[in-house]
């Protein structure tokens, strides 16, 4: 897996983990004007792999393991999930219609406050009582 997408990865919980799929299974198909069985289906055709390359990246970059991503992209093996998320990376710096795409496509991964509470301030008159 490359670099950068090990980078972002994001520790989900198993709920967002299915939203963020479920956003993705939306997304890259609106954006890149196919369908979702066409994504999953093997035929080569450059918008069809453009779309597969996101969907991989996406998945990878939201902490799915590969192989769930391979079995999502119509029972493909890990091992092309990770190629897909490679391709996708040097298409995103190489090409700027695909670049613009995948941002695109990108779902909205879950908000999270993770502020830590710090102690209540205690008025040093009540401490000192």
């Amino acid at each position: 897996m490359s670099s950068m997408v090990a980078k972002e990865k994001a520790e989900l919980t198993p709920l967002e983990k299915v939203a963020i799929r479920e956003q993705i299974k939306k997304l890259v198909p609106e954006v890149f004007k196919v369908s979702w069985a066409d994504i999953c289906s093997s035929r080569r055709f450059r918008s069809l792999m453009w779309a597969r390359f996101a969907v991989a990246g996406h998945l990878l970059t939201a902490g799915f393991a590969s192989t769930r991503v391979g079995e999502l992209l119509g029972g493909r093996d890990h091992s092309t999930a990770l190629h897909a998320a490679k391709q996708s990376e040097l298409l995103r710096m190489t090409n700027s219609e695909y670049a613009e795409m995948y941002e695109r496509s990108k779902p909205v991964m879950p908000q999270r406050n993770t502020a830590i509470p710090s102690e209540p301030q205690v008025p040093l008159e009540v401490a000192a009582e």
